[in-house]
């Protein structure tokens, strides 16, 4: 006796599902410490340690560790076995490279802004801007420069293009808020 049983497929209504990737404790430290050498907290050629860096977070050294090498790869800290770690020099060739790079980018994304963005995006920018306008005003350079990191973002979103914030290098921006017109990499 033969018995057949058949595979009943049934389409179920699930919603989509959107990847949340929460960072970990390397990337957190990373980004406290790439955050300070980009403002000068930490300027060129300061002495870090992965056993002071640890401490004061309250992390164990493996994070900071990762977290060191992949400063040290993108080139933001130099990595000296038994001498120690110090915040690399500032080169303004790879500033111009990165420069050149963010700018072919960010051209592209406004011409295609130019053809998406609705009334509601432009009026998004238009807060951004003059929320730009009262940080310059208060000499708030921090606060300047993460308003000036959502407004591009913000005109990659509505391109329909937000991938591309993740990918553009942090290139070369004079800093209106500094008399001596401090290069930063953003």
């Amino acid at each position: 006796m033969t018995t057949s049983v058949q595979n009943k497929s049934a389409t179920l209504p699930l919603p989509q599902l959107r990847q949340q990737v929460q960072p970990t404790i390397a990337d957190q430290v990373f980004k406290v410490l790439h955050d300070r050498i980009l403002s000068l907290e930490l300027p060129p050629e300061t002495k870090i340690s992965e056993a002071e860096v640890s401490t004061q977070m309250g992390v164990s050294r493996q994070p900071v560790r990762e977290a060191f090498r992949r400063l040290a790869n993108l080139g933001f800290l130099h990595i000296r076995p038994q001498s120690g770690t110090t915040v690399s020099l500032i080169s303004e060739e790879a500033v111009m490279r990165a420069r050149f790079i963010r700018l072919a980018l960010e051209i592209h994304t406004c011409r295609t802004a130019c053809h998406v963005m609705s009334d509601g995006g432009l009026q998004a920018l238009s807060n951004l801007i003059d929320k730009q306008k009262e940080a310059i005003e208060e000499s708030n350079r921090s606060r300047f420069h993460a308003l000036d990191d959502a407004f591009h973002r913000e005109i990659c979103a509505q391109s329909g293009v937000g991938y591309v914030w993740d990918v553009i290098p942090r290139a070369a921006i004079i800093d209106p808020l500094s008399p001596n017109l401090w290069f930063r990499l953003t």
